[in-house]
């Protein structure tokens, strides 16, 4: 039996090398494929006035995976005072997801939990919807509130999306 010298080892490390990034990028697009969507606010308004019958943000979800894909989109106030520094108190409003007739797609009140909605997409389609957040009575006029859509994939548990909605409340309608 003969012995392998170092020389020739080299040629053997550099297939496993080759071999293993290939399997292992193969790996990420194959994940990338499965679990990729977007999410995106109508005419970019992710930032609006609300008064006392608070007010409705435009969503698209797409499918931009390889195929048919359950999606679970989630609604919940966040949960960081993120405007403490402006002095401007953050307070929590009521959200529901609704369809497009405005029909209310979730039930849950957001001061108690996150609501959540799951639409399964074709590849290539979008889901058109509708956050509505309400005003709680009482609210002080000049607080602000972030509330986050989340939309997590059923096949990919690390996949997520999400968009910050940040509404000033005012005086008024």
């Amino acid at each position: 039996m003969k012995k392998r010298t170092a020389n020739q080892c080299f040629p053997s490390i550099y297939k496993f090398l080759f071999i293993a990034f290939v399997f292992f990028y193969s790996n990420i697009s194959a994940q990338t494929q499965l679990c990729s969507a977007t999410l995106t606010v109508e005419d970019g308004r992710d930032s609006k006035r609300a008064g006392e019958s608070g007010t409705f943000y435009d969503l698209t979800l797409t499918n931009l995976s390889a195929g048919v894909t359950t999606y679970e989109i989630t609604i919940a106030n966040f949960k960081e005072n993120t405007f403490a520094k402006q002095g401007i108190p953050n307070v929590a409003l009521d959200g529901k997801l609704h369809d497009m007739k405005k029909n209310a797609l979730t039930v849950s009140d957001l001061s108690e939990k996150k609501a959540s909605y799951n639409i399964t997409l074709k590849q290539g389609s979008s889901f058109h919807f509708y956050a509505r957040l309400k005003v709680p009575y009482g609210t002080s006029i000049g607080s602000k509130n972030n509330t986050i859509i989340t939309v997590t994939s059923k096949k990919c548990a690390e996949f997520k999306v999400s968009k910050m909605l940040s509404t000033l409340i005012i005086d008024g309608e």
